[in-house]
Parts: structure tokens; C-alpha cells; sequence
């Protein structure tokens, strides 16, 4: 069965139990407490234990919340792992001092549930790494969180939901304009057994999409061939690319059966006229009249008959290169160009300079990690990661041309300015100066156009993997043995 008809499936049985028979919520007053840890978590009450019944199967395979939860399940108490502001690694435990003495296997475990490579291993044990006293464990906030939404989802007001790793606790994030109680909140927590500690707060602006608004197909290529906004080959990520308006090229990739694969690019879903629909839209770089490509694979939209939660998008597409390609020879696969310099706080370079950077294997987001993005909207900006696996609405286009409020699923968050036209550029982080992790594209940010902004919203590699059929890779499968 498909993990998201799962996960729907799921949600739905516990939207059930939460709103559709009240009685069966219990003040909180008169929930029995957790006897073994001797405090307010409540893991013995049905809402608890049918959440949990069903969070393995409802995680993306490989995103960052199944791994912690499968580590959760092997080292009790477990709680999830981030980077600090001095860059070393911190593991987060309700029972530190097993957590201590079982570093070594727990670290390993992790690197090889994430697929690390041997360089991006090289990179993570380099750092050092310490351990946090936590509250509660990972898998006890992931059901919180399945819990808060499934009272929730209906509420236009909830924007996003995430598990904190670094603040021991699950984001709840509701629309800056709407005018939303708090003590409300917290209330309903409580009445599901959510110790009200266990859940943080925050005003956000519903994520919008970070397409570009351009010249027409019909104009010529731009003069400036070292710009990311010119005719440039060979083909790499970071550049202007067309089909319905300016998005990036995220990354070229191969695809296809093993020992019979040819070049494509990833890109966003949005930046294809609809979401989740393969429509056959034809690509150009830097115009539509310059021909490289044609939409291969759109994963479709999901559950879309039920209304709560709304459908759910993975906002990403592959597009052929072989035909319509001037030179398909002419692509970078897995190559994103750099520019002159980079910048935190606003719009970095758009000036094509030096050697590109090469993505050497994929991975999963750590909170904290230091994280780069190159596209048409901002050029080469960096930051870090601040959400790992949110869970967003934003209203968006579909097949039949209307607009409908459309769930992201385990959405990464960085803090990297973002701005229209970077819709579809990687995210990634550097190992060393040449070599990158490919994490995931950009899709949406928050108060964007004309505004640079410090909320971007990237659709994961796992997410991307899951979603697609086709075997996309960094590197020619060639097939065998």
C-alpha cells in the first residue's frame, strides 16, 4: 500500500476518534499518567496508541522522522540529532547516559540508515559530538504531532506543523494574520494527553510558490552567457529555465532502468502550468524557444477525494533531455554552478564563477546544518536548516485550473533567502569546497515577492524518491552486478 494512503488512512482514523466522537476525549485531569517515567505523558490512552499503531507506516521511508523513529525503537529514550551553532553534532536522549554509552553504535546506525557515503561520513565524524538531556523522545512528539493534527487539519489556520529536534518539542505554526488563542491550543493538547510544555508556538505566512514572472517565450536569448539568467551550456543547476514562466534548474540527474538510463533534470511541479499532472510542457534555457527538454514524470496528486487533510503534493518534476535537447552531451549531471559570492542575509551572485559544485551522494537534513541553494530569484545563498520535516499548506493550481489549499508533506525549512524565479533549485550542503549532499529542491517561501525572504520551504530528496517511479540517480547506473 502506498505510504500515503496510509498515512491518510491513519489520520482520518484519528481525526475520527478526536472530532467525530467526543466522548471519547478524557479531560486530562483524569488521564492515567505514564507510571514508568512518572509524569504527565500519556501513552496509555487510545488516541496515544492508535497514533502510534500507524506512525512508521505513514513516515516517508528514509526522510529524517523514520529514521529518528527507528532509532527511537532501538535505543529507548532517544530524541533525535542537530547541529549546534559551533557545528558539532548533539544527540538528544530522555536517558542520556544510555544514549553515552552506546554513542559509538547509535552514531553508525544513524550514518548508515541516512545511506552516508564514505566522504559525507568522513564529514559528519569529524565533528564533535555531545549529548542533550531531553524530555520527551522522538517518537513521543511525532505522535503529538499526529495528534495536534488530526484535531486541527480542518483549521484553515494551521500552517505548518514540525518536530523540533533542537527545542524538544512540536512546532505548531498558524497564519500571521489570523487571529488565533494560544490557551485554545494548549487546551485541546491537553485534552488529548499533550503535555502543554511539549508544544511551541509560532506566526507564520502561508508558504507561497517561488516561481518568476518573465518575458515571453518569443524573446531571444539574454547576452550574457556567464549570468545564471543567460543562455549557458553546458546545461548545470542554478540556471533560468522556462516552460510557464522563470523557474531554476535544480539538478541534472540520470534516470531509467539500470544499463539503460539517459540525462534529465529535476525542477519543481509548479513551474509546469499544474501541479501533480504531467501535461507534456516543453522546457528552454534560458526561453522556452531554446529548447532542452520535455516533462517526463509529475507524481500525481493524492487523496484528493478526501477534503481533510487536503491533497497532498510532492512538489517536484523530472524533465527529459535525450530528444529535445540541442546536445544532451551538454549537461552537468549532478553539477549546480557557482557563482562569484554568496550571501546570508540578502541576494547573493548571479556572476557564473570557478568550478561547480558536485553532488556527490544524497542525504537527509539535520537541524542546524549549514546548507547552500544557487537560483535565478537570489543567486548563491546560504544558511541553515530550520524545520526538517514540516508539514505545510499553501493554495495552489491544479489539473482542472482552480486553486485548492494543498498539503506538503516532511518539507525541509532553511532560512536561506529564497525569492521568486528559485522555484526548483537544489539545496545542499558542502562536505568541502568542490563536493555537495544533494538534499532537495526548492518550492515554496514564506512573505516572498518582491520581498526576499528567510522562509524557504524545500521538497526532500526521500520525498522526491519516494513520489517518483522512475530509478533516478547522481551517477550512471550501468546495470549488472
Amino acid at each position: 500500500m502506498n505510504r500515503t494512503y496510509i498515512f491518510v488512512f491513519a489520520l482520518a482514523l484519528v481525526t475520527m476518534l478526536l472530532v467525530g466522537c467526543d466522548s471519547a476525549i478524557t479531560p486530562s485531569a483524569d488521564l492515567p499518567l505514564d507510571e514508568e517515567n512518572g509524569d504527565s505523558r500519556v501513552t496509555g490512552v487510545p488516541e496515544f496508541a492508535l497514533a502510534r499503531e500507524h506512525l512508521d507506516a505513514s513516515l516517508i521511508s528514509g526522510s529524517i522522522d523514520d529514521i529518528f523513529v527507528r532509532l527511537a525503537d532501538r535505543y529507548e529514550g532517544f530524541g533525535g540529532v542537530y547541529e549546534d551553532e559551533r557545528g558539532n553534532l548533539v544527540l538528544v536522549s530522555e536517558q542520556p547516559e544510555n544514549v553515552r554509552a552506546a554513542q559509538s553504535e547509535l552514531v553508525s546506525e544513524f550514518l548508515e540508515m541516512m545511506g552516508a557515503s564514505d566522504k559525507f561520513r568522513e564529514f559528519l565524524l569529524g565533528k564533535e559530538i555531545r549529548i542533550q538531556q531531553a524530555t520527551y523522545s522522538f517518537t513521543d512528539l511525532a505522535v503529538y504531532r499526529t495528534l495536534i493534527e488530526g484535531r486541527l487539519r480542518s483549521d484553515r489556520s494551521l500552517v505548518l506543523t514540525d518536530v523540533d529536534e533542537r527545542q524538544n518539542a512540536v512546532l505548531v505554526g498558524f497564519d500571521e494574520t489570523a487571529n488565533v488563542s494560544e490557551a485554545n491550543v494548549r487546551s485541546i493538547a491537553v485534552e488529548l494527553g499533550i503535555p502543554p510544555e511539549a508544544i511551541m508556538f509560532e506566526s507564520v505566512a502561508v508558504p507561497e510558490f517561488a516561481e518568476g514572472s518573465w518575458p515571453s517565450p518569443e524573446h531571444t536569448a539574454p547576452t550574457r552567457p556567464s549570468d545564471l539568467t543567460g543562455y549557458v551550456r553546458p546545461l548545470a543547476g542554478g540556471l533560468r529555465i522556462d516552460s510557464n514562466g522563470g523557474c531554476t534548474l535544480g539538478l541534472p540527474v540520470w534516470y531509467g532502468s539500470p544499463g539503460n538510463q539517459t540525462r534529465g533534470f529535476l525542477t519543481a511541479s509548479h513551474c509546469t502550468i499544474f501541479v501533480g499532472y504531467n501535461n507534456g510542457s516543453e522546457w528552454g534555457q534560458p526561453h522556452k524557444v531554446n529548447a532542452i527538454g520535455v516533462e517526463f514524470e509529475d507524481p500525481p496528486l493524492e487523496d484528493c477525494e478526501n477534503p481533510v487533510p487536503p491533497c497532498l503534493l510532492t512538489d517536484a518534476a523530472l524533465i527529459d533531455l535525450n530528444d529535445a535537447h540541442d546536445n544532451s552531451t551538454k549537461t552537468l549531471v549532478a553539477q549546480v554552478y557557482r557563482t562569484s559570492f554568496s550571501s546570508s542575509t540578502g541576494a547573493g551572485s548571479f556572476t557564473i564563477s570557478g568550478t561547480p559544485f558536485s553532488m556527490v551522494t544524497t542525504g537527509s537534513p539535520i537541524m542546524g546544518m549549514d546548507v547552500n541553494k544557487v537560483g535565478i530569484g537570489t543567486g548563491w545563498t546560504t544558511g541553515e536548516i530550520t524545520g526538517t520535516c514540516a508539514n505545510a499548506t499553501v493554495y495552489v493550481r491544479h489539473g482542472d485550473s482552480k486553486k485548492y489549499w494543498t498539503r506538503l508533506s516532511c518539507y525541509i525549512q532553511a532560512d536561506t533567502p529564497v525569492n521568486s524565479g528559485d522555484s526548483g533549485s537544489a539545496l545542499f550542503t558542502r562536505i568541502d569546497d568542490a563536493d555537495g549532499i544533494f538534499l532537495g529542491i526548492q518550492s515554496a517561501c514564506g512573505n516572498c515577492d518582491p520581498n526576499v525572504s528567510r522562509v524557504g520551504y524545500f521538497v526532500s530528496w526521500a520525498a522526491i524518491d519516494a513520489a517518483m517511479n522512475e530509478n533516478i540517480t547522481l551517477y550512471e547506473d550501468p546495470g549488472g552486478s
